[in-house]
């Protein structure tokens, strides 16, 4: 038998706790592109950097308490990796307890729990369940895993996760997960969409659009590009943003327009998102 041994924690104070979930808040939005890492230090100061390990960095704003830690690897920004471009880890050090329910960080950060099965963007569905036990040999408390996911925009080309962990001790057995207050590390990641998947819902979209019988003169229902669909067998691509009208399709010369038709009626069908351009 594995010798048994306690140790005295002491609970942070409520500065030090409130820095933790405001961290936990900006983390959230820097790994979802809503926040520079400068936004972050001119909120808690300078960061300490360790590595850079190849391409990834890592900045901590640790302190005595917990640490904290920004993880980035800009080579895989935009790439068709599923994982490691940008996650934030919080881990309370092991001399120390903090009193946050789930539901109240849950709603701090913006968070919804998973829910296996539920439709994401209209086409895909989720794999994680919210809740999972994760017990720890030898040790008089086991841990609980709370998956969460930051609600994105349908047409997102990554999801943002986080996972939370709790102590749940013997007298805690018939508390609601959401409910403990134990809280003891969080952490959030980007995940990318696969080629796969993102052509999966860019049929659904083609698809449903197509449906709705879009033509020149009607309300452009999103921003990206569209296809124009002539009775000449001609097909114009353009960038037509939400609430425009469709346009004429251009019928350039040589593709059977009669003299002077240079434009013509159109029925419009979804190509593709458009990604504006800017800081991510």
């Amino acid at each position: 038998m594995s010798p048994s041994y306690e140790i005295n924690q002491h609970e942070i104070t409520a500065d030090s706790r409130t820095r933790l979930i405001e961290l936990a808040k900006i983390g959230v939005a820097w790994v979802a592109g809503r926040a520079r890492l400068e936004d972050v230090e001119k909120r808690f100061g300078a960061s300490r950097l360790i590595g850079p390990l190849d391409d990834e960095k890592t900045y901590s704003f640790s302190n005595s308490d917990y640490g904290v830690f920004f993880n980035w690897n800009p080579r895989l920004e935009n790439a068709n990796q599923r994982l490691g471009s940008r996650t934030v880890e919080i881990r309370l050090q092991s001399d120390t307890r903090v009193k946050i329910k789930g539901d109240e960080l849950m709603e701090a950060l913006g968070l919804r729990p998973t829910k296996a099965g539920e439709l994401i963007d209209g086409v895909r569905r989720e794999s994680l369940e919210h809740y999972a036990f994760v017990p720890i040999p030898d040790a008089n408390a086991n841990r609980v895993h709370l998956n969460y996911r930051l609600p994105q925009a349908d047409d997102s080309d990554f999801e943002v996760y986080a996972g939370f962990e709790y102590e749940r001790f013997p007298g805690q057995l018939n508390t609601a997960v959401d409910n403990m207050d134990s809280f003891r590390q969080l952490e959030v990641s980007r995940q990318y969409l696969t080629p796969e998947e993102l052509n999966q819902r860019n049929h659904a979209k083609r698809q449903k659009y197509g449906y709705m019988d879009l033509r020149t003169g009607m309300l452009c229902p999103e921003t990206g590009w569209w296809e124009g669909w002539t009775i000449h067998n001609h097909v114009d691509k353009a960038i037509i943003r939400a609430g425009q009208a469709f346009p004429k399709a251009n019928l350039p010369i040589g593709a059977n327009a009669s003299q002077g038709a240079w434009f013509v009626d159109a029925q419009w069908l979804w190509h593709g998102p458009y990604e504006e351009e800017g800081d991510t």
